[in-house]
Parts: C-alpha cells; sequence; structure tokens
C-alpha cells in the first residue's frame, strides 16, 4: 500500500553501494525506518542531500504493517531548510535536534500534534535571526510534555531536590538516586512552568547545566536515551 505523507529526517546512513536506510519521524505513521535504493548513483531522480538532519519531506512510502524496512518511493522538499543549511550553529543546533528524536521517540506510535510541533519549531529555528543560545534546552523542555514525561513541579522552599528517577522535588537528598540541588533546582523548576520562556537572564554557564541536568533526566525516563555524541559540539558553538 502507498501511503503520502509528510516526514522529517533524524538520521542517514549508507547501505550497500549505492543505497542508504534513513529514518523519518512522519506526520502519519511516526518514526519510520526506509530503504531508498540507488540514492547515490550519478544521475539517481533523489539525491542523497535530500535527507540531511530536520529536512522537512513530502513522501511517497510503501507501507505494510508486517514489514521491518519499509521502502521510499518518492520523496520533494516541502519546505527549504537555507537558513539552517547555511549556518554553522543552527546546523549544529539542527543535529543535535535530530539526535534526541532519535533516541526519545518511539518507533511506529504516531502522534500528529507532536509532528506538528517539531514542523513548527525546525522552521523557527530555520527563520530566526535571535540568539540560539537558549533554543536547544526549549527544545527538549517542551518536547518532555509530549514524551508523556514531564516532571511534578512540587518545588518550594521545603522541597529543594530535584529527583531525577523519580521526577519529583523532595525535602532531602535521596540516597540511591542522581539528584540535582539550589540554585540549578529552582531554575529547572521556573522552567516547567514556563518552558518557552526567554532565558537572557540566565548566564551561559546556568543554561548549559540545566540542557545537561534535562537530558540526563531523559536518560532517567528513558533506558535507551543513553548519551548524545552531539552534545559537545553544541555546547562549543554556542559557547
Amino acid at each position: 500500500m502507498l501511503i503520502t505523507t509528510k516526514g522529517i529526517v533524524l538520521h542517514t546512513m549508507d547501505y550497500a553501494e549505492t543505497g542508504i536506510i534513513t529514518r523519518i519521524y512522519t506526520e502519519h505513521l511516526g518514526l519510520q525506518s526506509y530503504l531508498v535504493r540507488s540514492v547515490r548513483k550519478k544521475g539517481a531522480k533523489l539525491k542523497r542531500n535530500l535527507f540531511t538532519p530536520l529536512s522537512i519531506l513530502h513522501l511517497v512510502v510503501s507501507h505494510k504493517e508486517t514489514e521491518g524496512l519499509r521502502s521510499l518511493r518518492e520523496a520533494s522538499v516541502a519546505f527549504p531548510l537555507y537558513g539552517i543549511n547555511r549556518d554553522v550553529i543552527k546546523s549544529t543546533v539542527a543535529l543535535f535536534m535530530s539526535e534526541v528524536l532519535m533516541r526519545a521517540t518511539t518507533p511506529h506510535l504516531t502522534d500528529k500534534n507532536l509532528y506538528d510541533y517539531l514542523e513548527k519549531t525546525i522552521v523557527e529555528l530555520n527563520d530566526t535571526k535571535d540568539s540560539l543560545g537558549s533554543f536547544p534546552l526549549i527544545f527538549c523542555m517542551q518536547l518532555m510534555r509530549f514524551l508523556g514525561c514531564m516532571p511534578h513541579n512540587n518545588f518550594d522552599a521545603l522541597h529543594p531536590f530535584f529527583n531525577l528517577k523519580e521526577g519529583v522535588f523532595c525535602a532531602s537528598a535521596p540516597e540511591n538516586a542522581a539528584y540535582q540541588y539550589l540554585p540549578l533546582s529552582a531554575y529547572f523548576s521556573m522552567l516547567l512552568n514556563q518552558p518557552d520562556r526567554e532565558m537572557g537572564n540566565i548566564e551561559y554557564d546556568a543554561r548549559k547545566a540545566l540542557l545537561n541536568l534535562t537530558l540526563d533526566y531523559l536518560k532517567e525516563q528513558i533506558p535507551s536515551f543513553g548519551t548524545l555524541k552531539s552534545l559537545s559540539v553544541l555546547h562549543d558553538v554556542l559557547t
């Protein structure tokens, strides 16, 4: 069965002599892996550079519920990302976002609201002329809402310790779990209340620590999340 859908490229790897395997978060089918044959041949109809991180594509795909690796029949650009592709900082943020999504999203689980949020955020990254210092952190904080792992924000003077395993603030440091204390826990609570707030008044080192804390929390909640390869490069370009 052929299905038409939009999709966001998360990762691409070479396959055999001329093909690729690409992982795409689609609007109607969730996270899927597709085999694209002969894409690296001279004169190929589809070019490999279509499948760069966070590319937004129109797709025609072959889909059967019993298949593992599916076939991609057609692909074309839905929204050109000149702003990302021509900017080192934006392309580094895009690579970070794609890796987070690769590790955090569940294959085949469809979430139209998540897709719409991702497309909107990618277009915003492409078009913005503002500083990107807070962009990765805001992205991760908002993403947690769609993943269903938003922490319980019960922070107050009596509960200043954030327990990463349980996702709650507590009165004392937990004995058998990673935790965070003041002042970072207070900043984290503030962001949980307003995950899209402007953080220009928070120094770079604090934003960096908050991003690391958010990723550590995701590692606790998603066993397969692991350590991001793109994180150190992201910190370097945002310094």
